[in-house]
């Protein structure tokens, strides 16, 4: 089994459009969204890469707006 790669949230906010993280906050709360929980390290949020790359699938292949 491969480690999962870490993504730091400002790189997240970046890669979901240049969203704030606040908004990133939001989609946590939002259960049935599916957005990856944060893993808090050091006091910094990080998600692992392949939760946020199978996200982007559902929400391109979805019509849901976020």
């Amino acid at each position: 089994m491969q480690p999962d790669d870490l993504v730091p949230d400002p790189r997240v906010a970046q890669e979901m459009g240049g969203v704030r993280l606040i908004t990133l906050w939001r989609w946590s709360k939002k259960k049935e969204l599916g957005f990856p929980p944060a893993i808090k390290i050091n006091g910094r949020n990080y998600r692992k890469r392949s939760e946020l790359e199978a996200f982007k699938q559902r929400m391109a292949s979805s019509k849901e707006v976020v």
